[in-house]
């Protein structure tokens, strides 16, 4: 396994290994597949199976414009989203349109993020995983996995690409090791990156804990026949960014729901209500109005 201190260093290696080493496979031919344009085109990825980083700062999750662009406010948007409990898929296509190509006919995500992490408000798989590692902080079941038997069956257009998280506590600090079933490098990598360190630097804060390495694992990392030019992109890029400043203590779990009610409030005026919020969170939210506003991906 390959140890990196930031996320955009992690990216450059992987990009590397899929310019040298990808191998040329078929695309899937499903019609609730993505990756087959939804069963209108075969499209030929170039894949390496089961490569693992280890990034040394989750804070340092963000990308260099010039090195892979990325909406940040679509990527915070995805975060929060995750951790709405009983969140509609209009919660996050308001800030990316392209989403509703992945809701069913009745507008729903079946397998969406947010239902198999933080669930409807009455059950809650992330909220037991805490209480779990409040209880047993040398624990190993702090897992969520995020594919259902069911998922195979009835094949969902938002089929997840979330394998699983694992959370360990590990001298004072919290680990995370995703898995990822199916990882799109350009279109989708970014995105997921943002997401998943910051859920988990929110569970470390909920319990008190510092931050630990986050562990990236993909069943296959690929990218599409067409995408060269942005790996050539990728590959030239030596510009850095900074890591994101640590996390207030009062995340989106915390009991006054007013990180998330400012959200709420965003979509629905274009303003968050700002008066209980630290200027972390406000950061995120210009972020996000500002997709909100151009509602590109």
């Amino acid at each position: 396994m390959n140890s990196f201190e930031s996320f955009h260093e992690a990216y450059h290696h992987l990009t590397a290994l899929l310019a040298k080493e990808g191998d040329r496979v078929p695309g899937p031919r499903s019609r609730t597949s993505v990756g087959s344009g939804f069963g209108t085109a075969e499209r030929v990825t170039y894949e390496v199976i089961s490569p693992t980083v280890r990034i040394r700062d989750p804070r340092n999750r963000l990308l260099p414009d010039t090195c892979r662009h990325t909406n940040k406010g679509f990527a915070f948007a995805n975060y929060l989203w995750a951790l709405t409990p009983g969140a509609s898929a209009d919660q996050v296509i308001a800030y990316n349109a392209r989403g509703k190509a992945f809701t069913d006919d009745d507008g729903t995500l079946v397998c969406g993020l947010s239902q198999r992490l933080i669930g409807d408000g009455t059950t809650s798989p992330l909220r037991d995983l805490i209480a779990l590692m409040r209880r047993d902080l040398s624990t190993r079941r702090a897992y969520l996995g995020f594919i259902h038997p069911a998922d195979l069956r009835d094949e969902p257009r938002d089929f997840s690409c979330f394998g699983s998280l694992q959370f360990l506590h590990r001298g004072g600090r919290l680990d995370c090791v995703a898995s990822m079933r199916s990882q799109s490098l350009i279109g989708v990598m970014p995105y997921d990156v943002v997401l998943l360190t910051m859920v988990q630097e929110t569970v470390a804060n909920e319990l008190g804990l510092a931050l630990g390495s986050y562990y990236h694992h993909c069943g296959s990392l690929h990218y599409y026949a067409g995408e060269e030019g942005q790996l050539r992109s990728v590959l030239s890029c030596a510009d850095e960014v900074e890591a994101m400043p640590p996390m207030p203590a009062r995340t989106p779990l915390g009991t006054d729901g007013a990180v998330l009610a400012a959200e709420r409030e965003l979509r629905r005026t274009g303003l968050p209500d700002d008066t209980r919020l630290e200027p972390y969170w406000l950061d995120i939210l210009a972020s996000m109005g500002r997709a909100l506003t151009s509602d590109k991906g």
